[in-house]
């Protein structure tokens, strides 16, 4: 593209680095991230929560947790409900319902106030994991907070 003098942007990027990851080529979408630097584009949190996304798709679960703790700590975008919830239900598909858990407590710590969806996606994994007393306790909590309020709006 840049041959033909076409210049790059956020959007672009982010469409090339999502077909790589449709492709189940994260490795590729991964040499993506270069070019952001190279042209002085900031990042954002929809390239992340896609190379997560190709990550687990791959099942490359180790990889995508290690890429979302770099995000955070390292603060390279803020992530957001779509970024935790990707990262969410990708560990709690593949049964770590623990870490799946520990998302949404992080989420509350770091005042990003869960959605029904997460908690869904915990509910879930709890519940197959055969955890239901756990299960019901996260339910309780999501009454006490008022969460289940929140399903009048999305119906």
């Amino acid at each position: 593209m840049q041959k033909f003098g076409i210049q790059s942007n956020g959007f672009i990027l982010c469409s090339v680095t999502n077909s790589y990851c449709l492709m189940h080529r994260s490795d590729f979408a991964f040499s993506v991230l270069p070019i952001y630097v190279k042209c002085d584009i900031p990042f954002n949190v929809v390239t992340f929560t896609t190379l997560i996304r190709g990550l687990f798709s791959e099942n490359k679960v180790k990889d995508a947790i290690e890429l979302f703790k770099k995000v955070v700590m390292e603060n390279i975008c803020e992530p957001n409900q779509l970024l935790y919830g990707t990262i969410m239900n990708g560990l709690s598909k593949r049964g770590h319902t623990q870490k799946t858990l520990s998302l949404l407590l992080l989420m509350e710590q770091r005042n990003i106030k869960p959605d029904i969806f997460k908690y869904s996606i915990v509910a879930d994994a709890l519940c197959k994991d055969g955890n239901l007393d756990a299960a019901s306790n996260l339910l309780n909590g999501m009454k006490q907070k008022g969460i289940l309020q929140d399903i009048v709006t999305y119906s």
